[in-house]
């Protein structure tokens, strides 16, 4: 499945790899790809919800981009 998140507080290349780094300790994440504040995630055997609430733990906010 594939998805796009809006992320809060992501200013720079730091941000963008502490979330990388978050995310790729999930099982069920196939490719990241970020985009100024946004994250293109292709995932599978895992709920999107799971993926948001790894990126809130590491202190910035996400949402679905509809």
């Amino acid at each position: 499945m594939k998805a796009i998140l809006k992320i809060k507080g992501m200013h720079c290349a730091s941000c963008k790899k502490v979330i990388e780094m978050a995310l790729n300790e999930l099982k069920g994440i196939n490719k990241i790809e970020f985009q100024d504040d946004l994250l293109k995630i292709d995932y599978d055997k895992i709920e999107l919800k799971t993926i948001i609430e790894t990126i809130k733990e590491e202190g910035y906010g996400a949402y679905e981009k509809v």
